[in-house]
C-alpha cells in the first residue's frame, strides 16, 4: 500500500473510492460522446445550408476522423490510467507519454488532411494556378510532417541535437547517392517558380523529342501526353537545360505561304497582290493590327514567288486550319480569276479552280 501526506490521496489509493473512478470514467465517456455528436451535427448543418463545396464543411470533414481517433485514444488512456491508479500499477508515465505522441501524430494527420482538402478547393476556384497551389501545399505538408516527426522524437526522449548531427554526416553520403533525385526536385521547384507551362498547356522542345499536353507536374517527373495519346514521363531536371515552346500561350497564329506563278503571268502580278491584300484586310478572322503582307519575293527561270504573311486572331488549332484553308482557296480563286496559272510545285487543289 502506498501512502502520501495528503489524506485525500490516501483515500483514493487505498481503493475505498472505486465509485469515484467509475464516475470519472463515465464523465470522460459522456464528454467524448458529446464532442462527437456536436461535430456530426455541425457537419450535417453546414452540408445542408452551404453544400459540400463550402470551405468550412471541407475542413470539418477533413478533421472528422482524426478527432474521432484522438478522442478514442484519450478515452482509453484515461480509463487505463484510472485502473492503474486503483490497482497501484506504476506505468502512468508511460501512458502519458503515449498520449502525447498520439496527440502530435493525430494533429499532424489532421493538418495534412486539411491541407489536402484545401488544395483541392483552391484548384477548383483557381484553375489557372494549379501548379503554384500544388507546390505551395506540398511544401506545407512537408513542413508539417517533418516538424511533427521532430516533436514526436523529442517527446519520446530522444536528443534531437545528436540526431541532427548524425543526419548531417549521413546527409552528405545520401546527397552524393541521390544527385539525380535532387536535381529533379530542384527542376520541379524551378518549374513552379518560373511557370514556363501549366497543366493543360501544349508544349514542345526543339532540343528533345518532347511534344504534347502537360498532364502532371510531380516532384521528380512531368507527365506529357503526345498527339497520339501516348504518355511520356520527363525528368524535371531536363527542363533546366532545354528550350521549351509553349504553344498554348501564343497570342496569334501565323499564316505564311509561298505561291509560285508562271513567269508568263508577270503582267498580272500587281492586280493579284492587290486582290489578296484586300481579302486579308477585310476578313474578320485576320488581325489587321499585326503585320499583313503580300509581296513578290523570288524570281526563277520559269516562275516567280509571292509570299503571303498574316496573323489569325485565334490560336485554336482546328479553327486556325479552317481560316488558313479559306485564305488559300481565295488566293487560288484570285489567281485563276486574273487568268494566271500556278506552277506545278504546289498542290493540284489550287491549280484547277475556276
Amino acid at each position: 500500500m502506498i501512502f502520501t501526506k495528503n489524506p485525500i490521496a490516501n483515500f483514493v489509493l487505498s481503493g475505498q473510492s472505486g465509485s469515484l473512478y467509475v464516475l470519472e470514467g463515465l464523465v470522460i465517456f459522456l464528454l467524448t460522446c458529446f464532442i462527437l455528436i456536436a461535430l456530426n451535427r455541425m457537419r450535417h448543418r453546414l452540408r445542408k445550408k452551404k453544400g459540400m463545396n463550402n470551405l468550412y464543411f471541407i475542413i470539418l470533414n477533413a478533421i472528422k476522423l482524426p478527432i474521432k481517433i484522438l478522442l478514442l485514444v484519450f478515452f482509453i488512456s484515461y480509463v487505463v490510467s484510472l485502473i492503474a491508479r486503483g490497482a497501484h500499477f506504476d506505468f502512468i508515465n508511460t501512458i502519458s507519454l503515449i498520449r502525447k505522441v498520439v496527440l502530435v501524430f493525430v494533429l499532424a494527420w489532421a493538418s495534412v488532411n486539411v491541407l489536402h482538402q484545401y488544395e483541392l478547393y483552391l484548384k477548383k476556384k483557381n484553375e489557372g494556378y494549379q501548379i503554384q497551389i500544388d507546390a505551395f501545399c506540398r511544401v506545407l505538408k512537408i513542413i508539417v510532417v517533418v516538424s511533427s516527426m521532430l516533436v514526436m522524437i523529442q517527446t519520446a526522449g530522444v536528443n534531437i541535437s545528436s540526431l541532427l548531427a548524425l543526419g548531417g554526416i549521413s546527409g552528405l553520403v545520401i546527397g552524393f547517392a541521390s544527385k539525380d533525385l535532387l536535381s529533379n526536385f530542384f527542376g520541379a521547384a524551378l518549374v513552379y517558380l518560373d511557370k514556363p507551362f501549366e497543366i493543360g498547356d501544349w508544349i514542345s522542345s526543339p532540343d528533345r523529342s518532347i511534344e504534347g499536353v502537360v498532364e502532371l507536374v510531380g516532384w521528380r517527373l512531368t507527365k506529357i501526353r503526345t498527339a497520339d495519346k501516348c504518355p511520356i514521363y520527363v525528368p524535371n531536371s531536363v527542363f533546366n537545360s532545354i528550350i521549351i515552346e509553349n504553344t498554348s500561350r501564343m497570342s496569334h497564329r501565323r499564316i505564311q505561304e509561298t505561291i509560285s506563278i508562271k513567269h508568263s503571268d508577270l503582267k498580272m502580278l500587281e492586280k493579284i497582290t492587290a486582290d489578296i491584300k484586300s481579302i486579308l484586310r477585310t476578313y474578320e478572322e485576320i488581325d489587321s493590327a499585326e503585320t499583313t503582307s503580300v509581296f513578290l519575293t523570288h524570281v526563277h527561270r520559269g516562275s516567280f514567288d509571292i509570299e503571303i504573311l498574316a496573323f489569325t486572331k485565334t490560336t485554336e488549332w482546328i479553327k486556325y486550319q479552317h481560316i488558313k484553308q479559306y485564305i488559300l482557296l481565295k488566293v487560288c480563286e484570285i489567281i485563276s480569276g486574273n487568268g494566271a496559272q500556278i506552277t506545278s510545285n504546289i498542290p493540284c487543289l489550287c491549280q484547277n479552280i475556276d
